[in-house]
């Protein structure tokens, strides 16, 4: 765990890795964003954790829109690499930046720890931002560690980078200012005890800045305070309690089963759906779909070109799938052949089908409503600055979420309800039912949660505890009141009878 990596790096790097930043990294984290980059045979799994919020803050700052290119942005990277590889090779690669330097220098690596490789670095917010950017600078930065460690990379393998971006309206803020990086140790009794003029502020490396601090002392200090007074008080917490046990839905165990062919596998599943007796799953880690019967039996796998993302039904014999490269894959799973292909404008994400048209989430940004050839006949702005993630359409609505909230729209793009709970974080996808009920995956907290179907009602579903070990995929059959849950790497499936009270 990350935050084990913390309090290592704060034993062996006290200068660089605070005491501060090791409580950080103990909070509660959020997948921001996963994906993967390959070198040669090598396939590298990259898992970004964080908040959105902390990179939109500092494009929020003026002074550091004038010089952008420079800001870097301190993050917390651990490496997760096979046990056949020589980890001291390994460390003295990723030192060797330390000392000299990365070429374009978008990622600088300040420390590392021998003991678990993991690193304190600052990436560029340019790089950090932008999924392609980060994507080509840690490839070029793990196929130069690969080099110099020596691995073989024409033989196949796979390893996880797993990077945190530290919360930055906690204890330690990091204000990056032109030409150097200036550390604010804020601490927030401080900022709530105290008037402006008597914050302490720590300065470390920043005999040239030229931020006008006492502004953003202030800034930083507001956002503190709006931070402490949006925490929910206890009789919030009671109304919610309250509503639970308004939604009339229960659940029952039905099956759990294995998709996993061997131990040996390495699955990341990402999406499901079921189509009559046939469940598809999609295998982001091994580029297929994997096909078995709703009792687990008869496991085979398609193999794809592409990285599968999201999966949605067309008929009983078709799937559609987004990918990575902007690709959508029209596939027939009984045939296990690729049937067409349609290139997208921007990289696409949640995918759904209704009357004949594909509902796309196109860039995280925008909906695009297409035809089977690809033809975009019309599009559906959404009202967020958040990245859109998933999408479901049902009958005459569709309902889309980012990482915090759930949107419910007219077909035409009118916005009738938004959903948004402090202590629902971290989804990833959703469905719905037959009553229109809303069902989302919390990947942070491997929790099911219900919304009614105008968005005033909700209620925990399943938890940890019905089995549910780093929740990914979920998916609503409406002809038989079944919910089907998948783990992202355990393999193990879960189908639930769904009732009403």
């Amino acid at each position: 765990m990350i935050e084990e990596k913390a309090a290592s790096l704060h034993r062996t790097m006290p200068k660089w890795f605070s005491r501060s930043m090791e409580e950080d990294c103990q909070k509660t984290m959020r997948r921001i964003e996963t994906f993967n980059t390959m070198v040669d045979n090598i396939n590298v799994m990259i898992n970004i954790f964080g908040i959105w919020e902390n990179l939109e803050m500092f494009d929020a700052t003026e002074q550091v829109k004038e010089d952008v290119k420079r800001i870097h942005i301190p993050v917390v990277m651990q490496l997760d690499i096979p046990t056949s590889w020589d980890k001291t090779k390994v460390f003295e690669a990723i030192d060797g930046f330390r000392l000299n330097g990365t070429t374009d220098m978008n990622i600088r690596i300040k420390a590392i720890s021998i003991e678990d490789i993991t690193m304190y670095a600052e990436v560029a917010e340019r790089v950090l931002c932008n999924v392609h950017k980060l994507r080509s600078e840690i490839n070029k930065l793990m196929s130069t560690m690969l080099s110099e460690a020596e691995i073989n990379t024409t033989e196949h393998a796979e390893f996880g980078v797993n990077m945190k971006i530290p919360d930055l309206s906690g204890p330690i803020i990091y204000a990056i200012v032109k030409k150097q990086s200036v550390i604010l140790k804020l601490d927030e009794q401080i900022l709530e005890n105290t008037s402006d003029a008597d914050i302490e502020v720590e300065i470390t490396d920043a005999d040239e800045y030229n931020l006008n601090l006492e502004t953003n002392l202030r800034r930083y200090k507001k956002l503190a305070q709006t931070v402490t007074q949006n925490k929910p008080n206890k009789e919030d917490v009671q109304d919610q309690i309250s509503v639970k046990t308004n939604l009339p839905v229960s659940v029952t165990l039905r099956h759990q089963f294995n998709i996993k062919k061997s131990e040996n596998e390495n699955l990341f599943i990402t999406s499901c759906i079921k189509i009559g007796n046939t469940l598809v799953f999609t295998d982001y880690s091994n580029n297929r779909l994997i096909i078995c019967n709703s009792d687990g039996t008869d496991i085979h796998h398609i193999p794809l070109s592409y990285t599968p993302y999201y999966i949605t039904e067309i008929d009983s014999n078709t799937v559609a799938v987004s990918c990575d490269d902007r690709i959508i894959l029209i596939i027939n799973i009984s045939t296990r052949s690729i049937t067409s292909k349609i290139n997208t404008s921007g990289d696409c994400y949640g995918i759904s089908y209704n009357d004949n048209n594909l509902y796309v989430v196109i860039g995280k940004s925008i909906i695009h409503v297409m035809d089977l050839t690809g033809k975009v006949i019309r599009t559906i702005p959404v009202p967020t600055d958040r990245a859109i993630n998933d999408i479901t359409v049902d009958r005459d609505r569709l309902v889309c979420i980012d990482l915090t909230s759930i949107y419910c729209f007219s077909l035409d793009g009118k916005l009738m309800w938004k959903f948004k709970k402090d202590d629902i974080q971290d989804l990833v996808r959703v469905t719905t039912d037959n009553e229109r009920n809303v069902y989302v995956a919390n990947h942070n907290t491997d929790t099911v949660v219900v919304v009614s179907d105008d968005g005033k009602h909700h209620r925990e579903l399943l938890t940890k505890s019905d089995g549910l070990d780093r929740l990914f995929g979920i998916y609503f059959v409406k002809k038989e009141n079944i919910l089907l849950v998948c783990n992202e790497v355990d393999g193990k499936p879960f189908l639930f009878d769904v009732k009403k009270k």
